[in-house]
């Protein structure tokens, strides 16, 4: 038998649950397939310090956009 939560006791909502393992494992491959791309790059051109966090920075917000993009599209 189920008790009634109060307000004060309740769970919060957890906004990822719909997403399935498959789309999180999915997600993880392409983050780290962009990383390994990011460090090959800087590599291949001896990016200074500097250049490589420039564009670790612009990875985070590619990716924090597409986030904010598949979210508001459910």
């Amino acid at each position: 038998m189920r008790t009634v939560e109060s307000p004060a006791t309740a769970r919060p909502v957890n906004h990822h649950a719909h997403i399935s393992m498959a789309a999180r494992k999915a997600e993880r491959a392409h983050i780290c397939e962009l990383l390994r791309d990011l460090v090959n790059t800087a590599k291949e051109k001896h990016s200074s310090p500097l250049e490589t966090c420039s564009a670790i920075e612009r990875l985070i917000a590619t990716l924090t956009n597409n986030t904010e993009l598949k979210g508001s599209a459910q």
